[in-house]
């Protein structure tokens, strides 16, 4: 089924809305860490900021010159490096109820 003008133009407003998004995350990023009296960000890769501005994977790796799959594994282990382990989290449980 071929995409008509509209679907098109439509499209390419809302390719536009994400890069804009990402480019106002990058640049907002940038000012906090700049000025740490506003604020003290926690750290974030370029991949997350963009994903999180609502880019697509492929959009990422597009701007990036990466691969989707570098870019998707970036996205998966920076999402793990903010949890912690299962075991250092049943350490601090059992340090903070008395056991």
């Amino acid at each position: 089924m071929a995409k008509t003008e509209h679907e098109e133009l439509i499209a390419a407003i809302q390719s536009m809305d994400r890069k804009l998004s990402a480019l106002l995350s990058i640049v907002v990023d940038q000012h906090l860490r700049r000025t740490p009296d506003l604020a003290n960000p926690r750290p974030r890769n370029i991949d997350r900021i963009l994903s999180d501005a609502g880019m697509l994977g492929t959009e990422i790796a597009a701007t990036l010159g990466k691969t989707p799959q570098a870019v998707s594994q970036a996205l998966k282990t920076g999402a793990k490096s903010t949890t912690r382990p299962r075991e250092a989290r049943a350490e601090v449980e059992s340090t903070t109820d008395g056991s």
